[in-house]
């Protein structure tokens, strides 16, 4: 879909006319042409109108992706959603298929580094993985990467969190903590990738027993604050919120309101995400 049909499908449903759409920013006359995909229209006007008619840009850009996103890209994006629904589905023999794919890209390093690691841990041979991959998974978190605010490496920390030592993960989460309470003006989108991996953390920091010493207890007592605070009032981001106070129930040994959290959201037709808090035994 082009710009120029994206803004026609936005306006027909909004039951506005041409002029209504453009009105104040740019002619009529003009806008026909765009929407007729007889010329293009600047960003700043763009923008203009679709802050002015309150039209969601994320949703927007979306409808675009297949005209302009390269075509390399979209393949990559198509194999990493792909891979993702496979690892959660723990089909080793479809993610296989797909990695496979993913290793003839050209380029996509972190994706390719995303998949060994996914593939390893359905197989149970995280141990194995070689010592040239652990370091160029390392290198992608140097400081001068940033990687807090991308969100490639976020994926790739939340796929390889098992195979890091407690102290490196400490550290790494540690400092997007440090951020997060630092920065007032975070995106919706980038507070839940925070999300998702702050309870990746936590369901590491669990099987790995570490909330039992004093000072573990306090990072993980932490990252659960730091989630209430992020979904307080925030209906969107709820599910994170019942697996904060989920967690907190469970290492203060409460199972009893655990169990009655999980028996709700199953009764209220969230199975699936229960499920894959199963790795977190009682």
């Amino acid at each position: 879909m082009t710009i120029g049909d994206a803004l026609k499908k936005v306006r027909l449903e909004r039951g506005l006319t041409q002029k209504q759409m453009c009105e104040g920013i740019v002619s009529r006359p003009f806008y026909v042409k765009v929407e007729s995909n007889q010329t293009g229209i600047s960003a700043e006007s763009l923008a203009k109108i679709l802050f002015l008619h309150e039209i969601d840009i994320s949703s927007f850009y979306k409808l675009l992706k297949e005209t302009y996103m390269p075509k390399e890209n979209q393949m990559s994006e198509y194999l990493q959603n792909k891979m993702m629904f496979t690892f959660d589905r723990k089909d080793l023999q479809q993610l296989k298929e797909y990695c496979k794919q993913v290793h003839v890209l050209p380029g996509h390093k972190i994706l390719k580094l995303r998949s060994i690691v996914s593939v390893a841990y359905l197989e149970n041979k995280l141990e194995q993985i070689d010592q040239q991959t652990i370091k160029e998974i390392y290198e992608q978190f140097d400081e001068g990467k940033n990687w807090i605010t991308r969100p490639e490496l976020l994926r790739l920390l939340a796929n390889t969190m098992p195979m890091w030592s407690q102290e490196h993960l400490d550290f790494l989460i540690g400092r997007l903590l440090a951020y997060i309470q630092k920065n007032k003006s975070i995106s919706k989108i980038m507070i839940e990738r925070y999300l998702r991996l702050l309870e990746n953390y936590l369901g590491i920091c669990y099987e790995r027993k570490t909330y039992v010493t004093a000072q573990e207890k306090i990072k993980v007592e932490k990252t659960i604050k730091t989630i209430l605070d992020l979904t307080e009032n925030v209906f969107h981001f709820m599910i994170y919120r019942f697996f904060a106070i989920y967690f907190k129930c469970l290492i203060k040994g409460d199972y009893k309101s655990a169990n009655h959290i999980q028996d709700m959201l199953k009764k209220y037709g969230y199975e699936k995400v229960v499920k894959s808090w199963s790795k977190i035994n009682m």
